[in-house]
């Protein structure tokens, strides 16, 4: 038997042949229960480690701001503290660490970080093996640590730097 007549009697009879599979053992297409369980057990690792994974690239992200926004807090400081001769240090033979630029370097840094850095920075300090202050530039490098969230701690370094202003009068 050929043509749409046969096409009716095969669709009447098919959901017979799905409850006849499912009785003999066959898993039919109704039934899924315990597949959510599933696969929220395989997928909340996965999904839990990314959201981690995301906070802490926020942390270090911070971290690395605020460590940069204080070497400029310092480089900003220093650049405008002029020499004990206006015409320029080397001139004289003076010595561009008299003092005063140094340590309103130093303190305009520790400044920034003692405001800034109390919550995330752990061990946070100005590192004077990376500052640089002469007549011509000044380079603040300022290193720090944050703890990870799943333990452990990564260490940051970073530096900044400008020319120096100068006074220089009118020949």
């Amino acid at each position: 038997m050929t043509g749409p007549s046969a096409n009716r009697l095969r669709a009447q009879h098919a959901p017979n042949a799905i409850r006849r599979a499912g009785a003999h053992g066959l898993r039919s297409r109704g039934d899924d229960s315990g597949v959510a369980t599933t696969e929220l057990v395989l997928l909340f690792p996965l999904v839990f480690s990314l959201m981690m994974f995301i906070v802490q690239v926020g942390l270090y992200t911070t971290a690395v701001q605020t460590l940069r926004g204080a070497a400029d807090a310092g480089v900003t400081a220093g650049r405008f503290v002029q020499p004990v001769d206006d015409l320029g240090c080397e001139a004289f033979g003076v010595d561009p660490t008299d003092g005063a630029r140094d340590s309103a370097t130093r303190q305009a840094t520790t400044d920034y970080i003692t405001a800034l850095a109390s919550g995330n920075i752990q061990s946070a300090r100005i590192d004077t093996s990376g500052t640089t202050i002469t007549c011509q530039a000044i380079i603040v490098t300022v290193r720090g640590e944050i703890n990870m969230m799943i333990g452990g701690t990564i260490s940051l370094r970073v530096a900044s730097g400008s020319p120096v202003e100068r006074f220089r009068p009118d020949v």
